[in-house]
């Protein structure tokens, strides 16, 4: 045995090993660190991996299984309710998802839920579901819900989450998807229908819309309504026209400003964008870049057309 006092001197072949109490303890404080750091590690990676979700409560009277997309509504206990509990154990009264309601706000369930009871659901991270494909939606990566379906979700341009892949083919299919952390209202396109008048406003109008998309490469050129897919009427839902924000009436019995940028004279009208003035005031159906926002309003840019010989 070694007698320089240091513990953990190496030993050479042939040499009798007679460890020290503390040479013995040295390694067992160096196997136990290299442990922790190892169940560290292999924490850190699984907090990477793991989807974040959230227990939702299953208040139809069927069970919701592994897959089925649900709708995101209320806390089940309120801060007036239990306070505690909305705190440190919040839980959300899940849904059937309906595009009124839960645009943007849905997930996936990550196990069986019976009806009646408590299970988890997938709100960001990777999930895996079923979605719907068709030949006009093939191409697409984007996922959205279906209208009133928690079975399947559908194929889009843009929506709350991204296939990372699926089977190939078209109809029912399994697909990975992933929710991201951002913001999920994606910009997406819709084809405006109609036009009426805000309530005490001039030039500016409440468009009705409907949601389309251009379908793959291949597959047609023509915009196709989505089904089951968002819309609004000039009553609901209403879409607006940033372009039009600062219109008013006209300074004066004949002329004036009907936006910063534009003056009306006398024998013109200002027309909202889906009227040409070119056909006799038929309605057309141009396509815009529609988006939602915060507040939860729909809104779009398009310049207006003028009825009448320019002064």
């Amino acid at each position: 045995m070694s007698t320089s006092g240091d513990s953990l001197k190496r030993v050479l072949p042939g040499e009798p090993f007679r460890p020290s109490a503390a040479a013995w303890n040295a390694m067992l404080d160096a196997a136990r660190k290299i442990a922790e750091m190892d169940a560290s590690a292999m924490r850190s990676m699984s907090a990477t991996r793991e989807p974040a979700t959230v227990p939702v409560k299953n208040p139809t009277a069927s069970a919701w299984e592994t897959g089925y997309i649900v709708g995101l509504g209320a806390p089940l206990f309120t801060p007036t309710d239990n306070l505690g509990e909305f705190k440190f154990r919040p839980t959300i009264i899940g849904a059937v998802p309906t595009m009124a309601s839960h645009e943007a706000k849905w997930g996936v369930c990550a196990e069986q839920i019976p009806a009646g009871k408590i299970g988890r659901v997938v709100v960001d991270g990777v999930a895996v579901c079923q979605v719907t494909v068709t030949a006009a939606t093939s191409g697409l990566n984007g996922v959205e819900l279906v209208d009133g379906d928690a079975t399947m979700a559908r194929l889009v341009a843009d929506g709350s989450a991204r296939v990372l892949w699926r089977e190939t083919g078209t109809g029912t299919k399994w697909a990975l998807i992933r929710f991201g952390s951002g913001s999920l209202a994606s910009p997406f396109h819709a084809r405006i229908t109609g036009a009426a008048v805000l309530s005490g406003k001039t030039y500016r109008w409440a468009y009705a819309w409907e949601e389309v998309e251009l379908p793959a490469y291949g597959a047609g050129e023509d915009w196709t309504v989505v089904t089951g897919g968002r819309s609004g009427t000039t009553s609901s839902n209403y879409a607006v026209n940033a372009v039009e924000a600062d219109n008013r009436a006209p300074v004066g019995a004949t002329n004036g400003f009907a936006g910063p940028s534009y003056r009306i004279v006398t024998g013109e009208t200002f027309l909202p964008l889906a009227i040409s003035k070119d056909v006799g005031g038929t309605q057309w159906n141009p396509v815009v870049t529609m988006r939602r926002t915060a507040s939860g309003r729909y809104v779009f840019d398009g310049f207006n057309t003028i009825d009448g010989a320019c002064a």
